[in-house]
């Protein structure tokens, strides 16, 4: 059965903003606290749920831990069949990683080291994936709260920024360092 209205909203007839207003003031009760979640997690479902964009994470030694519709519906693989199982690398055709290079180095035109470099070129488009209902969130939060509401909002629009930025400039910088210093035949994953 398709979602309802209510399914996202459920507070009958409410705009979901006036809701959240209301579960921040004095004298808001339990419900409608209760109702602002409601609305949150089904708006983060929807997001994550949808079959428009994928979304792939793994955990510190590359296993892949979240691999959601969208991603399904790209690669042709279902969750069960990845998740806790396999590494990025696993469904990578390596000729095709070795094309990509070349048609980034016709592109850029500067040489890019397949493996390495591909995965940096066209990283920032991902990591911008990853965050942005973050953002989106914190602004939604800092223009409907109040106070500390408002405070938080800012806080974590820092931090995503912050982790942006670290996750394109850092970590590309200390990983050419790596490269360059050990020139490595193969990278164990």
């Amino acid at each position: 059965m398709p979602p309802t209205k209510n399914d996202y909203f459920p507070v009958d007839g409410a705009d979901p903003r006036e809701v959240l207003a209301a579960s921040q003031g004095e004298g808001a009760t339990d419900t409608r606290r209760q109702d602002t979640l409601l609305i949150a997690g089904a708006l983060q479902s929807a997001i994550f749920n949808s079959a428009n964009f994928s979304s792939i994470a793994t955990d510190a030694k590359g296993v892949i831990q979240i691999f959601n519709v969208g991603a399904e519906r790209m690669l042709g693989f279902t969750a069960a069949e990845v998740l806790n199982k396999i590494t990025p690398a696993d469904i990578s055709d390596p000729s095709e990683v070795i094309a990509r290079a070349e048609a980034l180095s016709i592109e850029l035109d500067t040489p890019i080291t397949p493996g390495f470099e591909v995965g940096y070129e066209m990283a920032m488009s991902t990591i911008v994936d990853a965050n942005v209902t973050h953002l989106v969130a914190a602004m939604v939060m800092f223009n409907l709260g109040e106070g500390p509401v408002r405070g938080f909002a800012l806080t974590l629009a820092i931090g995503v920024l912050t982790s942006i930025f670290t996750a394109v400039v850092v970590a590309r910088w200390i990983m050419a360092v790596w490269l360059k210093t050990f020139r490595p035949k193969w990278i164990p994953i």
